[in-house]
């Protein structure tokens, strides 16, 4: 007992010694494992950083600022991807070809005033009927209208020798620089949608030259009504004009777009006037956009989707909010979206942080292939039943579409892909479009509907071909750009001529199948089968 309580009993001590070392051992395995999990968390967040390609779109969600774009980066796109450099600045004043189009435009009139004829006391005066084309127009919708009460400027426009206009601004080598730089590096880090994006490179001042900028009237008020809600609103944006087939498509267009919930004060058209259209065809046209818009302006000069881009730009500018939401199609173009009601399904995008939403062209045909004529009083989907894809055995250009974005974006000429602040400085259209800037500093959010709507395509009809011909030769004389263009529409007039101007449905590549798609009262999930 006295040898126990001296502490001297070996097999105590030896317990207690291996209990310490044994606490002690397990404290540093707990220590190190809680070192090692930092370590790791710190390293996989600057390891990406130093070594890994930076992804500018991840998620969907991360915005792009200087932070995240490295000089190193910059230079290294530029050395792999300077695709035919920076051009010269656009330098609008020496756009002479331009310039003698408007000219021809006015030709006849005095000082080229197009409004000292509205009051004309004989109408017969006009040489021929040419002459008059966008007098009638003025005529019929303007005549209170006169040069005592016209603004020097309206959205972007200035009135200039009887007309509104405007031109592209010449763009510094230091700001196209910028942004090439931007273009490239975006492009290499492009996301898995980057093919509803146009990532062209700067057109150049020689194919610029050659656009017509037109004049622009504006002959039902002078301006866009200021919304009165703070909710964001649905607005459609179109270029109706009165040439060929497209008159006779107007009046279902525009009622599949008021079927669709668009109010007729959300409408924002615009009437293309030129001399191949006759003043009863211009008369008939705003006639029918009267009963379904209450806005309206006209584009007087040769349509191309250059100048329509431009023409849009400023419209948009003036009319839309950053949170609002544009849809836009052609004439031609008939969306299908969810419930058959574009607010309700927009307002879903808005939850969902969606801020596009991307299309496909189905293209609608007879049942047998023919062109046939649109007859009036008849649906339009059972006079052309067939749903087919024709890109995949014809060069009909991209299937692709933007239906619909929100209004601090915009689409490129064509609106088949959504054009960033590069596209808008290489043009000299910057001063009318969204961005403020367009270098490192630019933020891009961008987050598409999961889903890739129908766009229903009723072209194939009497009167495309006469139109493929006028546009083949019209882009067969142009330069740069626009030579793929014209050698694809002679392709498809050669189709066409080969099966007696039929579309040749036992095509297997066109996968053409009855559609049951209604363009009035259709149910939710409508699909094209």
């Amino acid at each position: 007992m006295r040898a126990l309580d001296q502490g001297k009993n070996p097999t105590g001590r030896m317990c207690f010694i291996t209990l310490l070392m044994f606490f002690i051992v397990h404290l540093c395995y707990l220590s190190g494992y809680l070192a090692t999990r930092m370590l790791e968390h710190t390293l996989s967040s600057i390891l990406p950083t130093l070594f890994a390609p930076k992804n500018y779109w991840r998620n969907s969600q991360t915005p792009l600022t200087s932070a995240n774009i490295s000089n190193r980066e910059r230079s290294s796109a530029l050395r792999t991807d300077r695709t035919g450099g920076p051009a010269e600045a656009h330098l609008p004043e020496h756009n002479k070809q331009a310039t003698a189009v408007r000219q021809q435009v006015t030709a006849g009139y005095p000082d080229g005033n197009l409004f000292n004829y509205i009051t004309a006391p004989k109408a017969n005066s006009f040489r021929n009927e040419a002459d008059t084309y966008a007098l009638r127009v003025l005529n019929f919708s303007q005549a209170a209208n006169t040069l005592r009460n016209v603004s020097n400027a309206v959205h972007n426009y200035s009135w200039i020798k009887g007309a509104y206009q405007s031109y592209p601004i010449t763009v510094s080598q230091q700001d196209l620089d910028a942004a090439e730089d931007y273009r490239l590096v975006l492009y290499k880090n492009r996301p898995t949608f980057a093919g509803y994006i146009d990532f062209s490179h700067n057109p150049g001042p020689v194919y610029l030259s050659q656009i017509d900028y037109g004049y622009v009237l504006f002959p039902v008020g002078e301006r866009i009504r200021p919304q009165l809600t703070a909710s964001p609103q649905v607005f459609l944006s179109t270029l109706l004009t009165g040439e060929g087939f497209r008159l006779d498509l107007v009046e279902h267009f525009l009622q599949h777009y008021q079927n669709l919930k668009i109010s007729r004060s959300n409408m924002l058209l615009s009437v293309n006037v030129n001399h191949r259209v006759s003043s009863s065809q211009l008369l008939e046209l705003v006639r029918t956009v009267h009963k379904y818009s209450d806005y309206y302006d006209v584009f007087v000069g040769n349509w191309s989707s250059e100048a329509l881009t431009f023409h849009q730009a400023h419209k948009l500018l003036a009319a839309t909010r950053a949170n609002d939401w544009i849809v836009t199609a052609d004439s031609d173009e008939f969306h299908e979206v969810p419930h058959g009601n574009y607010p309700q399904f927009l307002r879903e995008c808005d939850h969902q942080r969606v801020n596009f939403v991307r299309g496909i062209f189905y293209d609608r045909v007879s049942r047998t292939g023919s062109l046939a004529k649109l007859l009036p009083g008849k649906p339009l989907g059972a006079q052309f039943p067939m749903a087919c894809q024709l890109f995949r055995g014809l060069p009909t250009g991209t299937p692709k579409k933007i239906l619909a974005y929100k209004a601090n974006l915009r689409i490129n000429r064509g609106h088949h892909r959504l054009a960033l602040c590069f596209f808008f400085v290489f043009r000299g259209y910057s001063f009318v479009s969204p961005f403020a800037s367009c270098s490192s500093d630019t933020q891009l959010v961008l987050k598409p509907h999961a889903r890739i709507l129908p766009v229903h395509h009723f072209k194939w009809m009497a009167g495309i071909e006469d139109a493929y011909r006028y546009k083949a030769a019209r882009y067969n004389v142009s330069l740069g750009l626009d030579k793929q263009i014209a050698k694809s529409y002679s392709e498809v007039l050669s189709h066409l001529s080969a099966n007696n101007f039929r579309l040749d449905l036992q095509n297997t590549g066109f996968r053409c199948r009855p559609s049951l798609f209604k363009l009035a009262g259709h149910t939710t999930g409508s699909k094209v089968i």
